[in-house]
């Protein structure tokens, strides 16, 4: 019996290394597009500091646009555009080896 289960496929696997890899290759994350973060952001009044979008973000369902917002630079936001420009430079990173 598979001791780890995909919640997204219901694959069973005996090692939970398996399970991550197989998460990777067949489920990876969608990529973050202007569009979602716009629809995500509706309802937000500009300007709003960094605390404001946290504040929002529990009524995200993206979670991974939630861990972003976090990491987004402390300071106040005039518009989603600047929002969007600075998630950029955050995901930009990421990429970036180390």
């Amino acid at each position: 019996m598979a001791q780890f289960k995909c919640k997204i496929c219901d694959l069973g696997f005996q090692q939970k290394s398996k399970l991550e890899q197989h998460k990777e290759s067949s489920h990876p994350e969608k990529a973050l597009s202007a569009a979602d973060l716009q629809g995500h952001l509706q309802g937000i009044k500009y300007p709003a500091k960094k605390k404001d979008l946290i504040n929002h973000a529990p009524v995200l369902e993206d979670h991974a646009l939630t861990r972003l917002i976090e990491r987004l630079p402390e300071q106040t936001y005039r518009d989603s555009a600047q929002v969007s420009r600075a998630l950029g430079r955050v995901i930009s990173h990421e990429d970036k080896p180390v």
